[in-house]
């Protein structure tokens, strides 16, 4: 319960308790260095075995080394891949300010109104300075990552050898899509969380468009079901983000008016997930 709590402070503001924006930056920090921790300590044990094998050749102990390459490496790049909107929206809270409603020269960090931004004596320095060396740590885990893959694709192993796993899917010259589609949803993310709605929502539609022409001309799975899959789950996202503003705009003149037990009950659903 403990883990699922502190998830919900990391990704849903909305459910946020006496957990403070500071330690959320902080946990968001060392959580990589704690699942690092853990894979070196597994690859330790694992190494330490292998060595003491008494009846094992060299070259069961030296395709054991392997697999276990390949294991830590698939390991490390699924969680980069899937965390990585999560740690980012983390991080970019810090640059999330509003003006104050009574003062409007003061802002105030979105998901933390008690932190005065730019204010030297307030505790949003010290968050903003630790969300900088998130996000510069999140660009240096992407650009390495990005320069192994090249050159895996660029070395003679077949199937870009401990990297497979990021590329397995695609065809072999669009062997860095992966990639591509961490880019979109983190743009897409930051769109949502440092912009207005209105402009949020116009350049999520470009992004969306260009994300949507540019798999059409390249259609880089091997899979045609998957290529045809990821392109109606584009088409669906650009088709929500069109009809958004129209809710808007019904919303804004009272031509449909969203029922407070509706809003309640998503944000409940929202912290339970």
């Amino acid at each position: 319960m403990n883990g699922c709590a502190t998830y919900r402070e990391l990704t849903r503001p909305e459910c946020a308790g006496d957990f403070g924006a500071k330690k959320k930056v902080q946990v968001a920090l060392a959580m990589p260095a704690f699942v690092g921790g853990a894979i070196a300590v597994y690859a330790l044990i694992t190494v330490t075995k292998i060595q003491t094998e008494a009846d094992a050749t060299a070259e069961q102990k030296h395709s054991a080394r392997s697999q276990l390459k390949r294991k830590i490496a698939s390991v490390a790049t699924t969680l980069f891949t899937v965390g990585a909107i999560f740690f980012v929206k983390s991080f970019l809270r810090a640059f999330d300010c509003v003006a104050s409603e009574l003062e409007s020269e003061r802002e105030f960090m979105a998901s933390a109104p008690e932190i005065e931004c730019h204010e030297p004596t307030s505790e949003h320095s010290e968050i903003l300075r630790l969300s900088t060396i998130g996000l510069v740590s999140f660009g240096g885990c992407f650009v390495v990552i990005w320069l192994f893959l090249i050159k895996a694709h660029r070395s003679d192993n077949p199937g870009l050898g401990i990297f497979a796993f990021l590329a397995d899917k695609f065809e072999d010259h669009f062997y860095y899509w992966e990639m591509v589609i961490v880019v979109r949803k983190v743009l897409l993310m930051a769109i949502f969380l440092l912009f207005d709605q209105v402009l949020a929502v116009l350049l999520a539609t470009f992004l969306t468009i260009f994300s949507l022409s540019i798999h059409i001309a390249a259609r880089p799975f091997e899979d045609t079901g998957t290529d045809w899959t990821e392109m109606l789950s584009l088409w669906a996202q650009l088709i929500t983000l069109v009809a958004g503003p129209v809710f808007v705009i019904l919303v804004r003149h009272r031509l449909f008016v969203p029922s407070v037990a509706t809003n309640v009950s998503s944000v409940n659903a929202s912290c339970s997930i």
